[in-house]
């Protein structure tokens, strides 16, 4: 069979074998939201609905790209090509985005109030006492954040200030650096958030400490072009795409949708340094034991900032005065203790302690061993088993 132009051309199957039903997926291959949700869509299309899935980017579809599909699951409506496309093809269709809830026969999204409610409980939580909002201009999900943020705020007897980031950037950064210090600013998305981020540093003002910063969707993308101080809400994207699977499926199958707009709630804040005051102050018996318990692991100071979520010099000077040590000592301490008990029992050979406590060799584990016990493995099992 001849392939039409402007169309790959397709492997027949072998007979007998039934052809898998074909539905689009239209996304924005660099957006992470649109990334995490597509792997939701591909588990349940492979899962057993015997769907291929086609994936088409909006500023690169062809004219038949939805020719012989049966469904249609469409990130984003906001090319001209893609709303024509979607319209004149009347199929089924899911959608990811309330802003165009009138081209898709069902919407999937986070609950982007419960967003907004779960942003203000964290912010509190962190002991501001300021609070602010700032989102795109014209998205339905921007507005439904910053009403839940708003809400919750005035049950607790506080108001949320409120700005508009707009193509006129230089009014918005302005807006933004007057905010006062002290302030807990919640960000529609983790990629302005990534920009109000660099403001706030450029202008010499402290992230946390001066502006705390709170993102959405846990994009790693955004985190790591701040260097990983980043706090943001994680959206349940992944669960987004499985969802608008499954309505598609019934759709495809002759049963209406569950509903018009279905809303599935937000996951937990994943906490950075974008959101600590300057007043955090470490648990330190909770710290301590945490070193304790993760010691046979190769932990070092950076992975103790990330579990705390404080800055590296809050940590190192808190864990100081805690323990008169510095955080790598401290770690260095608690890998000897757990040592020692392992050399006491006599069941395995110093290399295989070595390994076990988070040392690369046995040379490691004996400069350690001097380090805090002032003698070598050896001597010390020596002494212990001579009762000195």
């Amino acid at each position: 069979m001849r392939p039409t132009p402007g169309r790959r051309a397709r492997r027949p199957y072998p007979p007998g074998m039934a052809q898998p039903i074909r539905v689009a997926v239209i996304i924005h291959p660099t957006w992470h939201v649109h990334r995490e949700a597509l792997l939701g869509v591909a588990e349940v299309a492979h899962a057993g609905l015997g769907w291929q899935l086609d994936e088409h980017w909006p500023d690169r579809m062809g004219a038949d790209a939805l020719a012989g599909c049966a469904g249609i699951i469409c990130g984003t409506f906001d090319h001209r090509q893609v709303s024509a496309a979607v319209a004149a093809s009347r199929l089924p269709t899911v959608g990811w985005s309330r802003t165009y809830a009138k081209q898709a026969s069902c919407v999937v999204v986070p609950d982007d109030e419960a967003i907004g409610q779960v942003a203000a409980d964290h912010l509190l939580a962190q002991g501001y006492t300021r609070f602010a909002f700032l989102g795109e201009m014209g998205w339905s999900s921007a507005d439904d954040r910053r009403r839940g943020l708003t809400r919750r705020l005035r049950e607790h007897g506080h108001a949320a200030e409120q700005g508009v980031w707009s193509e006129d950037a230089a009014s918005a950064a302005g807006w933004l650096l007057g905010l006062p210090s002290g302030t807990g600013l919640l960000l529609s998305s983790d990629s302005l958030a990534r920009a109000v981020v660099d403001q706030i540093e450029g202008a010499g003002r402290c992230l946390g400490t001066d502006l705390g910063v709170l993102g959405v969707n846990a994009d790693p993308f955004a985190n790591a072009h701040v260097g990983g101080r980043l706090s943001s809400i994680r959206c349940p994207w992944r669960e987004v795409g499985a969802a608008s699977a499954a309505q598609l499926a019934r759709m495809i199958g002759g049963r209406p949708p569950s509903g018009t707009v279905l809303r599935l709630p937000p996951g937990e804040v994943v906490r950075r340094l974008s959101t600590v005051p300057a007043q955090a102050v470490l648990d330190g018996e909770a710290v301590l034991a945490w070193i304790g318990q993760n010691a046979h692991r190769r932990i070092d100071v950076g992975d103790l900032v990330a579990h705390t979520g404080l800055s590296r010099r809050t940590v190192e000077r808190q864990i100081r005065r805690l323990t008169g040590c510095s955080p790598s000592d401290q770690i260095r301490i608690a890998r000897v203790e757990l040592a020692k008990g392992l050399l006491g029992s006599g069941r395995l050979a110093p290399e295989a302690v070595a390994q076990r406590c988070g040392f690369t060799s046995l040379r490691q584990l004996t400069a350690a061993f001097r380090a805090v016990v002032g003698v070598p493995p050896a001597v010390w099992q020596a002494r212990r088993r001579d009762g000195a």
